[in-house]
Order: structure tokens, then C-alpha cells, then sequence
């Protein structure tokens, strides 16, 4: 299939969907799962730097310059390209860039998500495996007002597409509003 000529499995809605048919397009139950922007960006930074001797200790200094310096293993402009690190809005914007799937499941309860993907592709439940996990402390740790403002910035398009906000210095969901579609027009927080 043409699909499989792009190469990686993490491909956008806008790459994907011209190597579709409209009738199958639309057949299709397009799901996604996204992930809090503050909590995915040190789980990134945790997975990139787990062999680097200097992050342990150093994480907060470690993800400011991650955003800001142009030096260093990885310059900001190539982190915005990492599949780990990149704004999840970009793979999931339609043409007219907005939410272009039937579910958005969430990696805060990714469990339950996938019960109801489970259930909406008529597949029993499974329990879903931990994998390619890194060690790290809760995510509010890192975080002070400098690179709270730094990762807000970074994944602006996330925190108003994906509705996640910043309140008191933590997220909390809110539902992400989409355009009108039969049995699209809202979908809360939790995914359900």
C-alpha cells in the first residue's frame, strides 16, 4: 500500500490521507492518543538524555536549553522534528486544521481510552503493556516558571487544540471543541 512507502508509523493526518480513497477514508475509525505537553516533554527529554551522565541531577538547566540553545546534541529547531519530542497537534490537524479523528483517547487515562477503542472496533478489552518506559520524577518536579513558560511556548498548538491549560502551574483537561461531524462535536476530557 502507498502508506507504507512513507516509512515511519507516527505519520500525520494530512500525510496519510491522500493515500486513501474517500469512501475508505471515511469508513475508517481514526483514533489517536495524546499526552499532557508538560508530562510528554520531560518523559522526552528523560528518553533522549538516559545515557547522558550530566542530565541526572541537572534535568531542569538540561530541558531549558533543550528549547533554547542551538548547540549541543540537539538543537531546538531539530527537536520540534523528534517523533518523541514534536507538537502532537501537527499529526492530528485536517486541511482546515482542526481534530481530524473520531476519538482522541489520552495518555492520562490510557487505559480506559483503549477500552473504549476496544470497544468502538468491536475488540474485547485488553490490559495495555508498560513499555519503553524511563525513570523520572513526576513531571510538576522539573518544572519552574522559566521552563513552564518555555514548554508552553513550545507546544502552544497542543495546549489550545488538545485542551489541556495551564492553571496554577498544573494542567488540568478541558474538552477539545471540534468542528461539527456526525457524533464529533466534543470530546471530553478522558478521552470518553
Amino acid at each position: 500500500p502507498p502508506l507504507r512507502r512513507i516509512g515511519h508509523g507516527h505519520i500525520s493526518l494530512r500525510l496519510a490521507r491522500p493515500h486513501l480513497p474517500e469512501a475508505v477514508w471515511r469508513s475508517y475509525f481514526k483514533f489517536a492518543f495524546v499526552r499532557d505537553p508538560y508530562a510528554r516533554f520531560v518523559s522526552a527529554c528523560a528518553m533522549m538524555n538516559k545515557r547522558n551522565a550530566a542530565y541526572a541531577g541537572n534535568e531542569t538547566a538540561v530541558m531549558k536549553r533543550t528549547l533554547t540553545s542551538l548547540k549541543g546534541a540537539v538543537a531546538a529547531a531539530d527537536f520540534r522534528k523528534l517523533t518523541l519530542a514534536r507538537p502532537q497537534a501537527g499529526l492530528l490537524v485536517d486541511e482546515g486544521g482542526e481534530i481530524g479523528v473520531d476519538f482522541l483517547g489520552r495518555y492520562e487515562d490510557i487505559q480506559a481510552s483503549f477500552g473504549e477503542v476496544c470497544r468502538r472496533i468491536g475488540l474485547p478489552p485488553q490490559p495495555l503493556p508498560v513499555v519503553n518506559a524511563v525513570p523520572h520524577r513526576p513531571y510538576r518536579e522539573y518544572y519552574d516558571d522559566e521552563l513552564r513558560r518555555l514548554v508552553t511556548g513550545f507546544y502552544r498548538r497542543d495546549f489550545e487544540l488538545l485542551g489541556y491549560r495551564q492553571q496554577n502551574g498544573r494542567t488540568a483537561q478541558a474538552g477539545v471543541r471540534r468542528k461539527s461531524r456526525a457524533g464529533m462535536a466534543r470530546i471530553p476530557s478522558g478521552g470518553r
